[in-house]
């Protein structure tokens, strides 16, 4: 059977090709939204920053005059409206393209500039849950796409659920942000390790209330650090 499935889908793939092709959105060249040598060139973020205040921090970590916040801190591999990280998030989550594993490996470029106090092999990978209404809009999580992926080399933990639903937080300012998201995540006791340490996976953060609010919830099942590692960066 999943023999069969895995040949459907080569089929269907390769028939889409044909009838839609797809081009580099850098270089034009047929093939892949972003072919193999446009994919080296996407560059690191000059400057990690405190995701609350945009206050330069090594490593993202959340300074000192925001600390009152759940989140530890948080990794940013681009910036939003720099390169092509718009375009290729936006189709992605909207346009259906199947780039999830080019989009891994530049997670997976993020681990690297965590503290190394705090190695990604010590961390359990939570993809920031999406509300039902959402997931059917959607027809997919894309973080627990990217956590599926990274599942075979890392660890990876569902012990947080959305239990309310929230209006688009693109659409809000900062304040009513934060409250859109309030108390719209639960961690589940029996899923968190006591003391453990936990890394949320999202693809874009703005003024980071989301994940700080997933944040909260797992440090009041017992986490002790919460850090998160996101594709790109919005102003």
């Amino acid at each position: 059977m999943g023999i069969h499935v895995a040949v459907w889908r080569w089929f269907t793939d390769v028939i889409q090709r044909l009838l839609f092709p797809v081009f580099c959105v850098r270089c034009g060249v047929e093939g892949d939204i972003l072919c193999i040598s446009c994919e080296k060139t996407a560059p690191l973020v000059p400057v990690q920053v405190c995701i609350f205040c945009s206050t330069a921090s090594p490593n993202g970590r959340t300074c000192s005059a925001c600390n009152r916040h759940a989140l530890d801190g948080a990794i940013a591999r681009g910036l939003y409206d720099d390169w092509f990280w718009r375009s290729l998030i936006i189709a992605w989550k909207f346009n259906g393209a199947t780039i999830t594993p080019l989009l891994s490996r530049y997670v997976d470029d993020a681990f690297s500039l965590l503290p190394q106090e705090y190695s990604v092999e010590k961390f359990a990978i939570v993809p920031v849950p999406l509300g039902k209404r959402r997931h059917r809009e959607r027809g997919r999580n894309q973080s627990m796409d990217l956590a599926k992926v990274l599942a075979s080399t890392h660890s990876v933990s569902r012990a947080v659920t959305r239990i309310r639903e929230t209006a688009r937080q693109s659409q809000l300012s900062r304040k009513d942000r934060i409250r859109n998201v309030h108390s719209a995540f639960w961690a589940d006791p029996k899923l968190v390790q006591s003391g453990g340490i936990y890394l949320l996976l999202d693809d874009v953060v703005t003024t980071g209330a989301t994940l700080n609010e997933v944040a909260r919830a797992l440090k009041a099942a017992g986490a002790r650090l919460v850090w998160a590692v996101v594709l790109a960066r919005s102003k």
